[in-house]
């Protein structure tokens, strides 16, 4: 826990230094459709009542979004993206529409959104598999790095929670109460 803290910290330091260097980064033209694809990892803090899983965790995170631009200053579209508890093999895979919007059109920092549908799966002793599913919701911040016309290199922190609720192993009751919250840092390439 104490690497995946340190990683965090390191993480939002190097964006808080990009960032206060971003006055020099102008925003790129955003027209038509967009894309980006994109790796992570972060703190995945998990509860549910009375289960043995509760705490927190290192998670790898990654995704891939893509949509079309509404105006110079908003992008909409849609997102599937996934996290894995540390070594266990519980996962959840994210299907979501995505809204990106940047406060001022001639800078390159955004904001995003996401809500949608996560669907959890967890395979148990025995090799039976646990499902659930339930409401995601996301929000973080961004920085457009300009690697050309129309590519840029994307730092994001981002917040997400996920209110799976109650899951089922071969029809029987499991865990209920499920909950995850992740805070995560990545890098995705983005293509405009």
């Amino acid at each position: 826990m104490r690497t995946v803290r340190l990683w965090l910290i390191g993480a939002a330091a190097a964006f808080a230094v990009v960032g206060a260097t971003s006055n020099t980064l102008s925003a790129q033209a955003h027209a038509g459709a967009w894309g980006e694809i994109g790796l992570g990892g972060g703190a995945l803090v998990m509860s549910c009542d009375g289960c043995a899983e509760e705490g927190t965790y290192g998670a790898p995170y990654g995704g891939i979004a893509g949509g079309f631009t509404v105006s110079q200053q908003l992008l909409v579209g849609g997102r599937i993206s996934g996290w894995k508890r540390g070594s266990s093999d519980d996962a959840g895979i994210r299907f979501t529409g995505t809204a990106r919007w940047y406060p001022s059109s001639t800078k390159s920092w955004f904001v995003v959104g996401d809500v949608g549908y996560v669907a959890f799966r967890g395979v148990r002793a025995g090799g039976a598999t646990e499902t659930g599913g339930g409401l995601t919701v996301g929000l973080g911040a961004g920085l457009d790095i300009a690697l050309g016309a129309s590519t840029a290199v994307t730092p994001v922190i981002s917040v997400s929670y996920d209110a799976i609720g109650s899951t089922s192993l071969v029809g029987a009751p499991m865990r209920s109460g499920l909950n995850t919250l992740l805070v995560s840092v990545g890098l995705a390439l983005t293509l405009f």
